[in-house]
């Protein structure tokens, strides 16, 4: 049924699919649907995975259909149908199974965004759920049912559940007026303490309760409100009343408000659990900011660093103390380079310890050609020196602007062209170790493939064409590679697995064509001499572009009901597939999860 209607999108709003697990379908869905390249499906983690038809499985934003779904199937569980965005092709089928009690708000048939104009979908419901449609319709057995009445069944299955809910409303509206008499009963509660004491004990309500106290037979129902009340409360509850009499009558209203104490007591043992304790945040104090060490400026001037200053230091002497250079050591001797920050670049706040989560971002760099020699400055710093430098004519140092690449879209600075002042020659190239050691100091996630094996190079990581990059026996090395799932507790808590840097750190080989050098065109297809595998075409006549769809998670996008972040916003990782040599291979017998990965890009 699924490969004859080309359905692309299962959506199981009525959990009608429970003896094969989201994994398990995936593999079912491929082997019926000839067509399609890969599924997208959800995993016991809650994070979305794309399941290869050779059974590699990898994360979405780390697969090419992060950019554009495509051809690609997608079927989302009952937990998934709400919370989750994504934007399919403009003419996907989708197909959405329903049950009994299925309410409207619940249907999850807006996943499909564009539902009223190119996209359709198709209700799959059991037999009881025909049958209730046929009989609120009026239609015979062999009556075919139409999407008008499965959309008159929902809103009928809404309202009945809505009248359900009745004694629970009436009881929430006479609690209301319990506490509202009881506040202006005591209207000094807040500097009496028996008045307060007295209204605290009408704001409690019994939660512990033997059988006998729940299930004893009343005459009258235990919220029953008896007792004087002011003319306003008074009114509101005889409306409630009225209404109670109302719904009396009915026979779902009244079933269900015979479990309405228990009802009650499920609901308070959730809200106790839910409880967190409140932690305050702690406050550290500035340090405070002085100007630019008479060095620095003396290095403006002449482009040359006094030797033994204070005013400057080796960058990855400073990075030795970070946290992460704490715990897994760097060798400072490892490089003889020129590349040096300030005194005042790691200063932020007073602390006691290292704590990475104040470490400045690179933004500043002060060059000179004369002397090949790098400084990385504060914003406060090249705000003291940028009249300096303009107001004079013929400077040896350049101030250059640079931002270390986090995500696959981001612009690239590593020739450092992109501001100077004064402007740099037109001829002007960084020298490759600085591009080198000031991505890895500035925490760069993305690189260009020419610079892959200087990299490589510079960690002593030993790169073969036939294998996995190794450590150098022979190498002096800045440090110890790095798995992103080490470190963590201390950084971010991003999946950074699937980046270029993040690829070195595990050891793992990278080649020219793989789609994290991919140059993505406003088209979103790579650019000439770059290939994706299995990449997937947009129609662009009918209005789509192969540009990222964003999956948003926000809770104040249509509500909760969308509120999923997988990629988050824009800004976040979008990364390209990895090789076969690298990719993971799901066979029924062995699921290996990924390890969780975090931010390396400070070491």
């Amino acid at each position: 049924m699924l490969t004859r209607m080309k359905i692309r999108m299962l959506i199981d709003a009525g959990a009608q699919i429970l003896e094969m697990d989201n994994l398990s379908l995936a593999k079912a869905w491929l082997r019926i649907d000839n067509e399609a390249p890969a599924v997208l499906y959800f995993d016991a983690e809650n994070k979305p995975f794309v399941l290869y038809r050779h059974g590699v499985r990898i994360p979405l934003l780390a697969s090419p259909f992060a950019d554009n779904l495509g051809d690609c199937l997608v079927y989302l569980d009952e937990a998934h149908t709400r919370g989750t965005d994504l934007k399919m092709p403009w003419n996907a089928t989708g197909a959405l199974t329903v049950k009994r009690k299925t309410i409207q708000c619940k249907v999850a048939a807006m996943r499909l965004r564009r539902l009223a104009t190119t996209q359709s979908v198709v209700f799959f419901a059991p037999p009881e759920v025909h049958q209730s449609i046929l009989d609120l319709r009026q239609k015979k057995s062999k009556d075919s049912i139409d999407s008008y009445d499965v959309i008159c069944w929902l809103l009928e299955q809404t309202c009945s559940g809505i009248e359900q809910l009745q004694p629970l409303y009436f009881s929430q509206g006479a609690d209301f007026c319990r506490r509202a008499q009881a506040a202006i009963d005591n209207p000094d509660l807040l500097v009496d303490v028996d008045q307060r004491e007295t209204y605290l004990q009408a704001l409690k309500q019994t939660e512990h309760q033997t059988l006998e106290q729940l299930y004893k037979p009343r005459l009258k129902s235990k919220s029953a409100m008896n007792g004087p009340f002011s003319p306003q409360i008074a009114a509101f509850m005889k409306e409630l009343n009225v209404r109670r009499r109302g719904f009396q009558g009915l026979g779902n209203a009244v079933h269900g408000s015979a479990l309405q104490e228990v009802e009650q007591e499920r609901e308070v043992a959730y809200e106790v659990e839910a409880v967190r304790e409140l932690q305050k945040p702690i406050h550290y104090t500035p340090l405070s900011f002085t100007g630019p060490h008479r060095d620095i400026v003396s290095f403006v001037e002449t482009g040359r660093l006094a030797a033994g200053s204070a005013g400057y230091e080796h960058a990855f002497k400073a990075l030795k103390r970070t946290g992460l250079g704490l715990k897994y050591g760097i060798n400072e001797e490892a490089t003889t380079s020129k590349f040096f920050i300030s005194k005042e670049f790691p200063r932020t706040v007073n602390l006691t310890c290292a704590n990475d989560n104040f470490l400045r971002q690179v933004h500043w760099i002060l060059w000179s050609a004369l002397t090949e020699t790098a400084l990385v400055i504060t914003e406060e710093e090249a705000e003291c020196l940028i009249p300096l430098i303009q107001d004079s004519k013929r400077l040896p140092t350049h101030l250059l602007t640079y931002a270390a690449p986090v995500t696959r879209k981001m612009l690239h600075f590593n020739d450092l062209s992109y501001y100077a002042i004064p402007a740099l020659p037109t001829v002007w190239k960084p020298p490759g170790w600085l591009s080198i050691e000031l991505g890895i100091f500035a925490g760069r996630l993305y690189f260009e493939f020419e610079e892959y094996g200087g990299i490589c190079k510079f960690l002593g990581v030993e790169v073969d064409d036939t294998r996995l990059p190794n450590k150098a026996d022979d190498a002096e090395t800045l440090g110890e590679l790095l798995c992103p799932a080490d470190v963590a507790d201390d950084t971010t808590d991003e999946d950074l697995t699937h980046t270029p840097m993040g690829y070195v750190c595990q050891g793992k080989l990278l080649t020219a064509n793989h789609p994290f050098f991919a140059k993505v065109e406003n088209d979103g297809v790579p650019g000439p001499g770059k290939t994706w595998p299995n990449k997937v075409s947009g129609r662009k006549d009918a209005g789509v572009t192969g540009n990222s769809d964003e999956i948003a998670h926000s809770d104040e996008y249509d509500g909760y009901d969308d509120c999923f972040d997988v990629g988050e916003d824009e800004d976040e990782d979008e990364d390209g597939i990895s090789d076969d040599d690298d990719e993971e291979t799901i066979t029924d017998n062995e699921l290996d999860e990924p390890s969780a990965a975090d931010d390396v890009g400070d070491v």
